[in-house]
């Protein structure tokens, strides 16, 4: 905050919790409402500066991330592995794919982990940002209902979610993953 580019960080920590409200990863809750014996986790604003090829500042980018370290086993998460493609798959995928002349595409999605869609029994609840509270609501917590980065189960619930996804498709997983 005492920083000269304070201004544009704020901003930054805005936009984000305005995309986060909007892809409705949380809703805000009393205290009050969280379950004995659970404690909301405390996240962290992380800051960084974007630049394109020039070294020229382009964006101040802003990630509100939870603190996972503080998630215990059976209470906050049942699970936190998630399954990975083996290099062998993808060796023969682009094996088959140069015989054949086909095109391979790769594909990012963006803010992946905030598509993830929590189980009701692996709901987490994170306190808000200090100084980016909601006003009148000051005390309230965010209850997850979809994953957030540094969740120690966000890698397998985005996984389930994108598994589903691509099922739904009609592609089906190698029994090699």
């Amino acid at each position: 905050m005492r920083s000269p580019e304070c201004e544009y960080w704020i901003a930054g920590a805005h936009k984000e919790l305005c995309s986060l409200a909007d892809m409705q990863v949380f809703v805000l809750i009393p205290c009050s409402d969280v379950p004995k014996g659970r404690w909301p986790l405390r996240g962290k604003l992380v800051c960084k500066r974007k630049q394109d090829n020039a070294g020229d500042i382009v964006c101040y980018k802003v990630c509100y991330i939870a603190k996972g370290y503080a998630q215990k086993y059976s209470i906050d998460y049942k699970k936190t592995t998630a399954p990975t493609a083996r290099l062998e798959s993808f060796q023969t995928i682009l094996h088959i794919a140069a015989a054949h002349g086909w095109d391979i595409q790769q594909i990012d999605v963006k803010t992946a982990f905030l598509h993830g869609i929590l189980p009701e029994d692996e709901t987490a609840y994170l306190e808000q940002p200090q100084g980016f509270e909601e006003p009148g609501k000051d005390s309230w917590v965010m209850k997850l209902m979809k994953s957030i980065y540094r969740l120690k189960q966000a890698g397998r619930i985005w996984n389930q979610t994108f598994d589903d996804a691509v099922t739904g498709w009609g592609f089906q997983r190698m029994d090699s993953d």
